[in-house]
């Protein structure tokens, strides 16, 4: 795992049954709050703003990927970017297929109407 801004590590877990993405920081942090950024895509915040955790619902269909490939996902890009109006997600994962490597993105934009304070934040897995 890759250490990022804040010293948070990331870890993953796709489970193939329900196609279900998670994605979370493995330092302890007191859970806040939820926003669902779209249908399915559910960006958790810790106590202090900073997002911890990502869940996404229907993973195959929100990314366009294949479930037997999510199964072996090699790396997890994302950053959230926040503003006093938005809350935007990039998403990029790359995941192997046959031995092949395929690349897949998701984008999410909502209104920050949580007033989750500025802060631009990347995290990712190698």
């Amino acid at each position: 795992m890759k250490k990022n801004q804040d010293n948070f590590e990331i870890e993953k877990c796709y489970d193939y049954y329900s196609d279900t993405l998670g994605i979370r920081v493995t330092n302890e942090y007191n859970y806040k709050e939820s926003i669902e950024l779209k249908e399915g895509l559910i960006l958790d915040f810790n106590k202090d703003n900073v997002p911890v955790a990502l869940e996404m619902l229907d993973a195959s269909k929100l990314l366009r990927i294949k479930k037997s490939a999510l199964r072996n996902i090699t790396n997890i890009h994302m950053k959230i970017n926040i503003n006093s109006d938005l809350i935007r997600l990039d998403l990029s994962v790359t995941a192997l297929l046959r031995n092949k490597p395929l690349s897949a993105t998701a984008n999410s934009m909502v209104i920050n109407e949580h007033n989750i304070p500025i802060a631009d934040i990347e995290l990712a897995t190698v």
